[in-house]
């Protein structure tokens, strides 16, 4: 059928057993690694707030008619500092209203919101009561929280509490913090795997999965993985994680500073299979890469492939979270990356033996990329004035 995904037969009901094909779910992350990077002056918020409200819904019902049901929605975190999480409740709920009223019940059933969960305590915004509302409204069915071994990235993510707790004064750069987070790494490892504890906690009074990014799993600019060694202490960690997760999450395996290259890909995941084959396999695990801007198309699909390969015939699913539009990236990494694009997610897969992809739409997927954008477009005129 022409502009279509071939349909391959459903994993279904049935017990998987290693000659199934790994199925791969892709995850819209644009709502928030998209917009939430784009900087908004605060005079500009109810324009952003509108735009958001309109290109939302939008993108939520593109998705959804090119076959992409789960999307990672948005942080929780004080809109002062990602403004196009403002009124986040309000489209989401529009969204799913519109998908009900197009396509019935049982499709907005079908949709799965998930919201990043960055910290527990802060005086100044309470990250729980975000995520209570949400969940409240029906538009939350996930959460998911960020773990590194990297305890200079955990570090930065929290440079905001770092200075009010005058660890470090205010004036202090990302530059200047080092030598001070160094200082205080296993301090700052232990309160974040505390802190994951008291989310997990949180998840589960509200019934639903905490999964769990596992950021710079290919190494970072300032800590590179070096060589098999740093590869199983990666591993290792992301073991101890594992074991506590809650029924139905997932690791998910980030590429946070697009440091990642075939080789470092494919020791990495064929080293976390093995980890769990003989005790505990791993049944569904979550990939979000970020690739550079200059990177070739070819060598995104050899990176992925990378990824995705050693997984086959071990994993029965991989959650692979892609954006649209060349944009994305974390909002506290260089402006150079990016998410993993979806138009070269797709081609680096639709050619592998042993990948099970569901029925998506590419003219839909296509008409995603443009309005995703144009949605950019309109935001980036409300950036601060220079």
């Amino acid at each position: 059928m022409p502009g279509r995904w071939k349909r391959e037969p459903e994993v279904g009901t049935r017990l998987w057993t290693e000659d199934l094909d790994l199925e791969v779910e892709i995850i819209s992350t644009a709502p928030r690694d998209g917009a939430q990077a784009m900087k908004i002056a605060e005079e500009h918020q109810t324009r952003c707030d509108d735009i958001m409200m309109e290109k939302g819904i939008e993108h939520v019902v593109d998705c959804f008619e090119a076959g992409i049901r789960i999307f990672d929605i948005g942080s929780a975190i004080d809109s002062k500092h990602a403004r196009t999480t403002s009124n986040l409740i309000k489209w989401l709920i529009e969204a799913k209203k519109v998908i009900r009223k197009r396509f019935g019940a049982k499709a907005e059933a079908e949709l799965n919101f998930q919201l990043l969960i960055l910290n527990d305590v802060n005086d100044n915004f309470n990250f729980l009561e975000r995520a209570r509302e949400l969940h409240e409204a029906g538009v939350l069915d996930s959460l998911a929280y960020v773990h590194s071994h990297d305890h200079r990235f955990l570090g930065k993510n929290h440079i905001r509490r770092i200075k009010k707790e005058k660890i470090a004064p205010k004036d202090t750069t990302l530059e200047d913090l080092i030598p001070i987070l160094d200082e205080r790494k296993d301090d700052i490892l232990e309160e974040s795997l505390a802190r994951k504890d008291r989310l997990t906690a949180f998840a589960k009074t509200l019934g639903v999965p905490l999964n769990i990014y596992y950021s710079n799993a290919t190494g970072s600019i300032e800590n590179p993985i070096k060589g098999p060694e740093d590869i199983e202490k990666v591993v290792a960690t992301m073991m101890e994680i594992r074991s506590k997760l809650l029924p139905e999450s997932r690791i998910i395996v980030s590429d946070t500073e697009a440091m990642g290259n075939p080789k470092i890909a494919d020791e990495l995941m064929t080293k976390l299979v093995e980890a769990t084959e003989n005790e505990d396999p791993i049944s569904e695990i979550g990939i979000h890469l970020h690739v550079r801007n200059a990177a070739e198309p070819k060598e995104v699909i050899e990176l992925v492939r990378a990824f995705i390969k050693p997984l086959i015939g071990k994993v029965k699913k991989v959650f692979l979270e892609v954006g649209f539009a060349n944009l994305g990236g974390c909002i506290s990494i260089d402006v150079l990356n990016k998410n993993l694009p979806c138009n070269i997610a797709l081609e680096a897969l639709k050619n592998m033996d042993g990948v099970h992809i569901k029925e998506l739409n590419d003219d839909k997927l296509a008409a995603t990329d443009k309005h995703v954008t144009a949605w950019a477009n309109e935001l980036k005129p409300l950036a601060p004035a220079a």
